[in-house]
């Protein structure tokens, strides 16, 4: 492509997630690299430009009102946006005064599908509380969720 000064010119380009995955690094970050040159003074131009993937959150609803000694239930959503299956998939969870630290094993979850996993816990302490989760296997990893919960005394 050539272009005449001054000027400019958007190009839309999209980038399938199969031509990248061997690419990825740490924590979903990519280094794309642009590279022209200027005929007129073969100057060559080659902008760096890094970002990290965005990842899918996990929604965590809690399914009735939460008081102190009594069972709640959470409702935590993830969709996986990949078009390939997650393998081995692992969710943790865990709320200071609601739920010390609890791994679901899921396994795997197919390409584009939701999971829904509903867990079960008993409060300790009333007040205002945070419970997070977050999911990860070796397709996809850094998921994770909260939900701010209050929990009622007795």
């Amino acid at each position: 492509m050539f272009l005449c000064l001054p000027s400019a010119k958007t190009i839309p380009w999209t980038l399938q997630y199969k031509e990248y995955i061997n690419q990825l690094v740490d924590q979903g970050a990519l280094m794309l690299t642009v590279t022209g040159r200027v005929n007129e003074t073969k100057q060559i131009l080659a902008p760096q430009f890094n970002f990290r993937l965005r990842t899918p959150r996990l929604i965590i609803t809690s399914q009735e009102d939460a008081v102190v000694d009594k069972e709640l239930t959470v409702k935590i959503t993830f969709q996986n946006p990949l078009s390939h299956e997650l393998k081995n998939v692992l969710f943790c969870m865990e709320g200071l005064g609601m739920q010390s630290v609890r791994m679901i094993e899921h396994g795997d979850v197919e390409k584009l599908a939701t999971v829904t996993l509903m867990e079960k816990f008993v409060p300790i302490v009333s007040g205002s509380q945070k419970l997070l989760a977050t999911m990860d296997c070796r397709q996809l990893t850094q998921v994770h969720g909260f939900a701010d919960i209050v929990v009622k005394p007795k």
